[in-house]
């Protein structure tokens, strides 16, 4: 079995630094802040996609009648906002746990 030296992701690091990464498979990576901070965004998106129109189906069937989607539209895009805002948020508390 043949050994390659390769490229280290965040860029060329001294002789005996040492990176922390996780190993899966034959593939090494780096924990990444703006991964974490990506997560929780799209996490967020996920959350907010499926529970509205749930919430508005649920309801409408609860009262009997389909019920106008406005104010549902305008929550959900809100909603939207509010998960960019909490990935943004969540940057550098990231940042840290990732440096320390």
């Amino acid at each position: 079995m043949r050994r390659r030296r390769g490229r280290c992701s965040s860029g060329d690091l001294r002789p005996g630094t040492r990176r922390d990464v996780r190993r899966v498979g034959d593939a090494v990576f780096e924990p990444s802040p703006l991964a974490a901070a990506e997560y929780v965004t799209f996490a967020g998106w996920t959350a907010v996609t499926l529970v509205l129109p749930g919430h508005w189906l649920l309801t409408s069937a609860r009262r009997g009648r389909l019920l106008n989607g406005e104010n549902y539209v305008f929550v959900w895009l809100a909603s939207l906002i509010g998960a960019i805002a909490l990935g943004i948020l969540t940057l550098p508390v990231a940042w840290l746990l990732a440096t320390l």
